[in-house]
């Protein structure tokens, strides 16, 4: 089922259709506790790594007197200033009465983290991101295997977040189209040919 000026997900193949209503049935039922679960594990999140910075901030490692290579200042200022935001974030989080602006939140925060820590990356030539401070000392856990972790939790709010959106997006295209069983449509960016 195709037309022109629009890209249609349901196609001719038996029950492929059912796939998207079903999908958006599960997120009417179920989208409130996925969310509520998304954003209570984010916001443990935030607050345990806005922790383990307040930690490292208030250490003497060197790495608190070296400049950031994005924003040149130095880690423990940076520091300071993420747990702060980090907090804030998820004190909003668990606060906020609706629950997409919180998602949509966690979303931007961990977007621009990744964007951080892209930045660093390329800057630093490929060191891995002192995101825990002197807490990896503390727990004699090597910088990689910290870095790898970081890059997890940070595919994990992004990843949740994300999915959480645009299944609420297509929750709510399904609830304005008039036919339950209508297929769930993107907009095509293509031109019709001559």
């Amino acid at each position: 089922m195709q037309r022109y000026g629009e890209l249609t997900i349901a196609t001719n193949k038996p029950g492929y259709a059912n796939q998207s209503v079903k999908m958006s049935s599960f997120f009417r039922r179920y989208g409130n506790a996925v969310s509520n679960a998304f954003i209570l594990t984010a916001a443990l999140v935030l607050t345990t790594t806005a922790a383990a910075k307040l930690y490292s901030a208030g250490g003497s490692a060197r790495i608190l007197q070296a400049v950031d290579p994005v924003f040149q200042i130095q880690f423990r200022s940076l520091f300071l200033g993420v747990a702060a935001i980090e907090l804030a974030a998820a004190g909003v989080s668990l606060s906020y009465r609706s629950r997409m602006w919180p998602v949509a939140l966690i979303a931007w925060l961990s977007t621009l983290f990744a964007l951080y820590r892209g930045s660093a990356w390329f800057l630093a030539e490929g060191k891995p991101c002192p995101c825990l401070g002197a807490l990896t000392e503390t727990l004699q856990m090597p910088q990689r295997v910290a870095d790898g972790v970081m890059l997890l939790l940070l595919a994990y709010l992004i990843v949740g977040s994300y999915s959480i959106l645009w299944c609420n997006a297509v929750v709510l295209r399904k609830g304005r189209d008039s036919d339950e069983n209508a297929p769930v449509s993107i907009p095509d960016l293509r031109t019709k040919e001559s």
